[in-house]
């Protein structure tokens, strides 16, 4: 396991610390899903140019694909805000 140090201005990291942000295990998770939305921004981008450069609408698979990882995107989302508020 990496530990890591991170520099915040004083009241950033006091609102952080009075609202649970800065325990492991939801550092862990804020992490996760930003990897998670990146993966998920560079595959829509990556289906984007492919129909713009073909002019060529999405499949009926790629479309289910794409709606699949916007619903999980949102629901590890919605967990994370809850785990957050707990």
């Amino acid at each position: 396991m990496t530990t890591i140090q991170i520099r915040l201005p004083d009241d950033v990291a006091a609102e952080a610390q009075a609202k649970g942000l800065l325990r492991e295990d939801v550092l862990q998770a804020l992490v996760r899903e930003e990897l998670l939305r990146r993966r998920n921004f560079a595959e829509l981008l990556q289906m984007a140019e492919r129909v713009s450069a073909n002019n060529e609408p999405m499949t009926e698979s790629e479309v289910h694909t794409f709606v699949q990882a916007e619903i999980k995107a949102y629901r590890e989302e919605k967990r994370a805000a809850d785990a957050r508020r707990s």
